[in-house]
């Protein structure tokens, strides 16, 4: 367990200096980052990351680069906040959603040899800058009308919307409001750096 801290610890000082994707450190270290040997990929509640023992060691530094960016976009958009009544509706159809719109994001980014969506990745460049909801909405309409069977129904991860579900409004607004800060400054530093934020 303790070298597959040592490597997403690796994975994560690397993100955070690299000119790409420097802009969400500041979101990066919000909440508590574990190693659990019961997860089998990973998971955020939108302010904590688990990450399997297992999942974290058998991928390569730019795979587990492109986790740690995946966890961390789930945050920076604030899917379990902002993604809630959409978890409520059909909470395997809005994980894949938000995988989308967050693979979208690493698939883009121009440093190949630094980072590698896993394979099996939920990625479509149908949808790129699209948001949960545009994903979602296509996604269902598609399955209503009986298309959408090629597509995969497994997800990078896991997205642990039970706490965000219990929290209060104001609770959601603050950590909201966090986020925000947050991704601000990082934005601040980015800008500095010439680097442009996706939408």
């Amino acid at each position: 367990m303790q070298t597959a801290m040592k490597k997403l610890e690796k994975a994560t000082v690397d993100v955070m200096r690299h000119p790409e994707t420097c802009a969400y450190a500041g979101v990066m270290v919000m909440g508590r980052t574990t190693i659990e040997s019961n997860i089998p990929t990973a998971c955020t509640d939108g302010v904590n990351e688990k990450y399997g023992e297992a999942f974290v060691n058998k991928l390569s530094l730019p795979e587990l680069r492109a986790v740690k960016v995946h966890e961390t976009l789930h945050k920076v958009f604030k899917h379990t906040v902002r993604g809630l009544p959409y978890w409520k509706k059909n909470a395997q159809l809005a994980n894949i959603a938000a995988d989308y719109v967050v693979n979208d994001v690493i698939q883009n980014i121009k440093d190949k040899a630094f980072i590698k969506l896993p394979e099996d990745a939920l990625y479509d460049p149908q949808f790129h800058e699209w948001s949960v909801r545009q994903v979602y909405d296509f996604l269902k309409k598609e399955q209503q009308e009986g298309g959408g069977g090629s597509r995969s129904k497994s997800t990078l991860d896991e997205h642990d919307d039970e706490a965000m579900q219990e929290a209060t409004p104001e609770q959601l607004k603050k950590l909201s409001d966090e986020v925000s800060q947050a991704l601000q400054e990082g934005a601040m530093l980015a800008g500095k750096m010439g680097i442009k934020l996706p939408r």
